[in-house]
């Protein structure tokens, strides 16, 4: 959580100084300060798939990835947030949580944050299940071909039996 907390505040203080938002992500491995890698690709899209590789195939044990949505806030208004996404090694699941602000519109109206974070829920985590992580076997991301729903598939699953969908059944090896 102080890892999310520090990651939506660099986010915060980047736009406070007239910056454009760029996705990035503070990595830390053991007790270490996290260092902060910056990732501007051609969409904030790419930014963020490139961002979660990195991620995954590195060697640090716990991160925050932060990415610019927008979400509704408590009062069910669409606003601009900045969206944290906090994993570690021990944990199969990483927090998501958002701090919603109003832009810098110019010299008289600086970007104000509006309430405290909120907590968005659980995402995957892009360090369990990595080819680095010890505590799961390696596996592929196989999307059914009928319903599009991703599936985790074991590389031993696939040499045993043949996977099925875990949502419509599926075959996952289909021509």
């Amino acid at each position: 959580m102080p890892l999310g907390k520090l990651a939506l505040g660099v986010a915060l203080d980047s736009l406070r100084a007239g910056r454009p938002f760029v996705v990035f992500c503070l990595r830390a491995v053991s007790e270490t300060s996290p260092t902060l890698h910056w990732y501007s690709d051609a969409t904030p899209e790419a930014s963020a798939a490139r961002a979660r590789h990195a991620t995954a195939t590195s060697d640090c044990d716990r991160y925050a990835l932060v990415v610019q949505e927008e979400v509704r806030n408590r009062d069910g208004v669409m606003r601009l947030a900045a969206i944290a996404e906090v994993g570690d090694r021990e944990h199969d699941n990483a927090l998501r949580l958002a701090q919603h602000y109003e832009p810098f519109a110019g010299p008289d109206a600086p970007l104000s944050t509006l309430g405290n974070p909120m907590m968005l829920g659980d995402t995957d985590n892009v360090l369990r299940g990595s080819t680095l992580d010890p505590g799961r076997p390696a596996a592929l991301v196989v999307v059914c071909p009928k319903c599009s729903k991703r599936n985790r598939v074991t590389l031993d699953r696939v040499r045993d039996r043949l996977p099925k969908c875990g949502a419509c059944g599926e075959s996952l090896l289909q021509t």
